[in-house]
């Protein structure tokens, strides 16, 4: 028995003295690491990605921001990688195609007929005591890329009946910030997103110029047709809505 608690004794001193003599615990660190082109899914994929290097990572989608803890090392290799991978024009910034459609509201009687696939939008509208009478007026399709500032112009027909002297012109600014990916599907936000209407009537010895828009910002989903907001005040008591669709391209 002696012999017994001896041996275990022993083992005691032996794994303290062993404590003793390991090294120091490394010290860790935190880093704050700026993305500068990736967004949305992107960025997501890329914290994915260094949580094989450290798992005590996170990301902010807004800020576009890594946050990583750990020793330097660490913090090394996810700066490495985050640089090599966070490319301008880079592969993982998606293309997207976004189509605005312009429904005219009250003025004329008669306009150009609805297309089929706006038919859903104006009964909504039609419900909501938002316009009784809706017609067709233009269609602006436009070429986006994830995280770029895009802008485009665009001159509106005449009316049907049409306007002596009528000239309107579209122009409409946007950044699709970021596309993510949910279980309901693939949604594009928006930083900006503005559409501005100019309308100008001239006629012999006089002419007026008038311009009104949107501005807003948001998140729309691919594939769903959605109001972005009504202009006004362009002319007489004729309201334009505006309405967005997307489709992010492989």
């Amino acid at each position: 028995m002696k012999k017994i608690l001896m041996v275990a004794l022993a083992a005691v001193m032996l794994s303290a003295q062993e404590k003793k003599e390991s090294a120091p615990p490394v010290e860790q660190e935190a880093a704050v690491i700026s993305v500068k082109n990736l967004n949305g899914d992107a960025l997501r994929r890329l914290s994915n990605m260094l949580g094989v290097i450290t798992r005590s990572i996170s990301y902010d989608e807004r800020m576009k921001v890594i946050m990583v803890y750990g020793p330097k090392s660490t913090l090394e290799q996810v700066r490495k990688v985050v640089a090599e991978l966070d490319k301008p024009a880079s592969d993982a910034s998606r293309n997207i195609e976004m189509t605005l459609t312009m429904l005219r509201c009250g003025g004329a009687a008669s306009g150009t007929p609805l297309p089929a696939d706006m038919e859903a939008v104006a009964k909504q509208l039609r419900a909501a005591n938002l316009c009784k009478d809706v017609h067709f007026w233009d269609m602006m399709p436009m070429h986006l890329q994830e995280g770029k500032d895009a802008q485009g112009d665009v001159t509106l027909p005449n009316t049907n009946p049409p306007v002596p002297g009528m000239t309107a012109t579209l122009r409409v600014q946007v950044k699709p910030e970021s596309v993510n990916t949910r279980s309901t599907g693939r949604y594009v936000r928006f930083d900006r997103l503005q559409a501005n209407l100019n309308i100008r009537i001239s006629t012999p010895g006089h002419s007026t110029e008038r311009g009104t828009g949107i501005n807003t910002a948001g998140e729309f989903k691919e594939g769903q047709k959605t109001v972005l907001g009504k202009i006004s005040g362009a002319e007489g008591d004729t309201a334009v809505f505006v309405v967005i669709a997307i489709r992010v391209l492989e």
